[in-house]
C-alpha cells in the first residue's frame, strides 16, 4: 500500500490541474465578449484624448 500514495498523489494533483485549466478556460471564454459594429454612410468618426493635467476629453472628429 505505501507504494501507491505516490501515485494517488499525482493522480490527484493532475486532476485539480486539469479542472483549473478548465476553469480558465471557460474564465477566459465568458470575459472575451464578442463585440457587433454595423455603420451608415452617416456614421461619424469621433477620438479622443485625455488631458491628465485638467481631468477633462480632448475630442476631435473627423469627416
Amino acid at each position: 500500500m505505501e507504494n501507491w500514495i505516490p501515485i494517488v498523489i499525482s493522480i490527484i494533483s493532475l486532476v485539480v490541474s486539469f479542472i483549473g485549466i478548465g476553469f480558465n478556460i471557460y474564465k477566459d471564454k465568458r470575459d472575451n465578449a464578442e463585440l457587433s459594429v454595423t455603420w451608415d454612410n452617416k456614421t461619424v468618426w469621433t477620438y479622443g484624448l485625455f488631458d491628465r493635467n485638467k481631468g477633462k476629453t480632448i475630442a476631435f472628429q473627423i469627416s
